[in-house]
């Protein structure tokens, strides 16, 4: 038995720089969303793309009732398995359903997923303000009902981070 790597995204290891990261994003949300939204993506984008790397086998675009999402299946497992046919991790990416994307959260839900032997689906809600709120929130809800309908309540879970998860709990 090897021990997988943990991999952080964004979080540094110490206090200090801790504090100076939170002070940076702080000045960020005066700088725009567009800014904002930049920061978030490149500051977590290596972290991502080294868990996709580690624990996942495939990284494939779908939908689900009508929204996109991301199947994230983990290595060993078998990548061509239907929904139906396997048990899921619902993830709800963070970003207060104005930032975020599921393209750079893996190292937050891969490591997990991948240790219990459960494919993941990433939703890629819309973001306001582009799409008003509750826009984000139906669609996350829209993927769970879709989901249910495929594969049961008793076949998967969620996850989520941020406002995302605090919604739908």
């Amino acid at each position: 038995h090897t021990e997988t790597p943990v991999i952080s995204t964004y979080l540094p290891a110490d206090s200090r720089s801790f504090s100076i990261l939170t002070s940076h994003m702080c000045r960020l949300l005066f700088a725009g969303l567009e800014t904002l939204r930049r920061f978030y993506r490149d500051s977590s984008i290596n972290g991502s793309n080294a868990a996709k790397a580690v624990y996942l086998e495939s990284v494939r675009n779908d939908t689900v009732a009508g929204v996109p999402v991301v199947f994230g299946v983990p290595k060993g497992a078998d990548s061509d398995a239907k929904p139906a046919d396997t048990k899921l991790v619902l993830y709800f990416h963070g970003g207060g359903f104005a930032i975020g994307s599921c393209e750079y959260q893996w190292s937050t839900v891969a490591p997990t997923a991948a240790r219990a032997g459960l494919t993941t689906v990433c939703v890629e809600y819309r973001l306001a303000p582009e799409n008003p709120f509750p826009a984000g929130l139906n669609d996350a809800l829209a993927v769970y009902k879709g989901l249910l309908e495929q594969v049961g309540l008793r076949a998967f879970s969620m996850d989520g981070l941020s406002d995302a998860a605090q919604y739908l709990y």
